[in-house]
């Protein structure tokens, strides 16, 4: 049961995140460029541990195709933010991180089997659980009597559910191929 518990906390740290991104939004950092820019300073801090490598042995040598990876990973966890931010600014965010959330997944699976040719063949039951993640991602940006993409933010909402896909499987691949640390 130590998994519930887990799993309930992550959410919980989510939502502090999410709750202190929009509070930054609404204040000190209005630009979503700002908030980007910023985001990503911090995101590259444990290049600081590369310092303290000959002590404590953190990093492993990687190749160069590697360090390409990482350097694009990068790149785009900050475009990723970009987007995501820009659409917390136009939309509610109790709206955007349930659609962007769960449709995840749905280009998880897409990216993971253009992109990267992962052989995963999913079951009966996988199958049908995933067009539920397709048919409650519509059911939660449908609002009465709008067209689901009617305007600019639904854009968005792909667009940073792609990203973040895009994000998260070059991720894994980087982890797969180094360490955590050196990731």
């Amino acid at each position: 049961m130590l998994w519930l518990f887990l799993a309930i906390l992550s959410y919980l740290f989510f939502a502090i995140a999410v709750f202190i991104d929009r509070f930054l939004m609404k204040g000190p950092l209005k630009s979503p460029f700002a908030f980007a820019f910023y985001a990503g300073i911090l995101n590259s801090a444990p290049i600081l541990l590369f310092f303290l490598n000959p002590v404590f042995k953190f990093f492993q040598p990687i190749s160069f195709s590697t360090l390409i990876l990482g350097a694009l990973t990068g790149f785009l966890t900050i475009w990723t933010l970009l987007t995501w931010i820009t659409l917390v600014s136009k939309e509610e965010i109790s709206k955007a991180t349930p659609i962007v959330g769960s449709l995840q997944p749905v280009f998880i699976m897409g990216v993971s089997l253009l992109f990267f040719f992962e052989q995963a063949i999913p079951s009966q039951n996988e199958l049908f659980a995933f067009v539920l993640f397709l048919i409650g991602s519509f059911v939660i940006m449908q609002e009465p009597g709008k067209q689901i993409f009617s305007k600019r933010p639904g854009f968005l909402f792909l667009l940073s559910s792609f990203y973040f896909a895009l994000t998260l499987v070059m991720l894994k691949t980087l982890l797969l191929l180094t360490n955590f640390w050196t990731a």
